[in-house]
């Protein structure tokens, strides 16, 4: 079951509506134990670019970061069995922010 903009809207609407903060990210990743049912849970990938722009005009783009070296070698562990391994999931968003801004 993944996460569509339908739910991410309803999700932001219900913070907004009982003033609960909402803060966003779409990075949900596989349990310490390796259990990776949490993956499911992720924004569906026909709805990421989408959700992207609504996270980062919420964020005010305070993800983007202005150096290489800011990646989790933890994320890239769990994803890829190596801390100097690639998260595939941060490379998926990192991918399409590229194509959204530039």
């Amino acid at each position: 079951m993944n996460i569509n903009m339908g739910d991410f809207k309803a999700i932001k609407d219900f913070c907004h509506q009982n003033k609960f903060i909402f803060h966003v990210s779409p990075l949900i990743f596989s349990k310490t134990d390796g259990n990776e049912a949490p993956k499911e849970l992720r924004i569906a990938k026909d709805d990421l670019s989408l959700i992207l722009k609504e996270i980062d005009e919420i964020t005010r783009h305070r993800h983007i970061h202005k150096y290489e070296c800011d990646r989790c070698p933890g994320m890239a562990l769990l994803d890829g069995n190596s801390v100097f391994s690639c998260d595939t999931f941060a490379k998926s968003c990192a991918e399409i922010r590229l194509s959204n801004y530039c």
